[in-house]
């Protein structure tokens, strides 16, 4: 009986950092995507602007992911008339601010989609920075 109670206790151990990782795993992308939104509301190229929806940020092992999601209304018109020269240089901003948080020179993917789209037309960007 006694045996069996140590390895229940090893059991919920086991679950709570579990637990406990996956909480503090959402909390870091929550705040990288707060920070994102607040720092860059609209996508520029210096003269041009694209609305941006929403972040969404996945913190892997070896890579981070950005889907930049924007609002299905005059996303593509918009995406079109930036300079993607221009727009490079602001996603290298996003991505440097990124790694500046994580304290990591980590790979990071971003990719530019179109919200609510279903098909695979939605994606207007992407690339490793």
């Amino acid at each position: 009986l006694f045996e069996r109670g140590e390895k229940m206790k090893k059991f919920v151990l086991a679950v709570m950092v579990v637990l406990s990782s996956l909480v503090f795993g959402d909390y870091l992308e929550d705040k990288l995507e707060m920070k994102l939104l607040r720092s860059y509301p609209r996508l520029t190229d210096g003269v041009n602007k694209m609305s941006i929806k929403e972040y969404d940020v996945d913190v892997k092992k070896d890579r981070v992911e950005i889907e930049i999601k924007v609002p299905k209304e005059l996303a593509r018109e918009q995406f079109s008339k930036l300079n993607k020269d221009g727009l490079e240089k602001e996603l290298e901003k996003i991505v440097a601010d990124i790694r500046k948080e994580l304290n990591d020179n980590i790979p990071v993917k971003v990719e530019i989609e179109v919200e609510k789209e279903s098909s695979s037309s939605k994606k207007l960007y992407s690339n490793y920075l």
